[in-house]
């Protein structure tokens, strides 16, 4: 309703309710009441104007022996008299619209008994509650195995060195049926053959005890 304030509105009256629209949008509707000098208020359509003057919630018409929701009256007593604690209940009661008298209830319960009555922690539970629930950790394969078992680095790094002092005599470097796969399809002898004496390595060469 506040935010129809200083505007043109339509007040349609039935038997039993009175309807305020502005526009397309139903601002307010309130019981019918017969008879003289009767006036009836709802507190919630004057939550926006508490956000501006948190003062008129102690002496503002429409707050005036507004019968708060259990969550919202014990943190109203939890947070004591005066003017910041005016401010510090706006706070929380300006998120009602927003998330919910349901919600905001449950984040004061939690506060309240956690011994909490604090505005800033009663923001952060509806806050944290708004976040996403966190994805299940991704699967990953944890028991790789190796098609082919790797070289010794040592005996690999032996027999690449030794082929390449041979490339000017490609045929001193060819392989035979039990060299590894990379060997024979380049025709390259591979430690294995020198230690089981299947070559005579080239003489000078590291396998060559001579």
């Amino acid at each position: 309703m506040a935010k129809a304030g200083r505007q043109t509105v339509q007040v349609r009256a039935y038997a039993t309710r009175i309807v305020i629209r502005l526009g397309d949008e139903v601002v307010a509707e309130h019981p019918r009441l017969f008879g003289r000098d009767q006036v009836h208020y709802d507190p919630w359509h004057y939550v926006p104007v508490l956000a501006r003057k948190p003062g008129a919630l102690r002496n503002g018409a429409p707050f005036i022996d507004w019968s708060l929701p259990p969550g919202l009256s014990a943190l109203r007593k939890a947070l004591g008299k005066g003017n910041d604690a005016d401010r510090r209940f706006v706070r929380v009661l300006a998120q009602v619209p927003e998330e919910g008298l349901a919600a905001v209830e449950a984040a004061i319960r939690e506060a309240l008994e956690a011994g909490l009555g604090s505005d800033e922690v009663i923001l952060n539970i509806l806050s944290r509650r708004r976040l996403p629930p966190a994805c299940a950790p991704a699967s990953v394969l944890t028991n790789l195995q190796l098609a082919h078992p790797p070289w010794p680095i040592a005996a690999a790094m032996t027999w690449r060195g030794q082929c390449s002092g041979m490339r000017s005599s490609p045929s001193s470097c060819h392989a035979d049926a039990s060299a590894p796969d990379g060997a024979r399809r380049h025709g390259r002898t591979t430690p294995m053959d020198y230690r089981d004496n299947r070559l005579q390595p080239p003489k000078g060469s590291i396998f060559n005890a001579d």
